[in-house]
């Protein structure tokens, strides 16, 4: 769900932000126009949700990223100093989003399932399947 930021000075100001707490990382994706408008609510949103890191890395999702102001590129600076890694998942969004921030930028790839486990996720079925068939083929002997 978008969490649209508070306290925008602004009214044409065009921030949203989701917080995705996951098994590996604690993940905030950031959306539209990062600007002083909305730094101050998403910085206090990172400490309280800080909280709950237990260790986790913090990854912060640049990708719909369209502005970033001074207080913008403070605050990311200042989570880069903090440890966040800051990625993009598009090849053609980092070098946009790197000019930016005039930070280090991270191409954070999909991973795509190996063969295997989609071999492993065949297996059920086709022994089900074979069995089925022994059993139809026993009855008839």
């Amino acid at each position: 769900m978008p969490k649209p930021a508070r306290g925008c000075v602004h009214p044409t100001d065009r921030f949203m932000y989701y917080m995705h707490d996951e098994f590996a990382a604690f993940r905030l994706r950031l959306i539209g126009d990062l600007s002083q408008g909305s730094t101050a609510e998403l910085d206090e949103a990172r400490q309280t949700a800080s909280s709950i890191f237990n260790g986790r890395p913090l990854i912060v999702d640049l990708t719909g990223i369209d502005s970033v102001d001074n207080a913008g590129r403070e605050l990311i600076a200042k989570w880069h100093g903090l440890g966040a890694q800051l990625v993009v998942t598009t090849p053609e969004s980092q070098p946009r989003i790197q000019s930016m921030t005039n930070m280090p930028i991270v191409l954070l790839e999909k991973k795509r399932p190996s063969k295997w486990l989609r071999l492993r996720a065949l297996f059920a079925p086709a022994a089900t399947f074979l069995m089925l068939l022994m059993l139809m083929l026993m009855e008839r002997v």
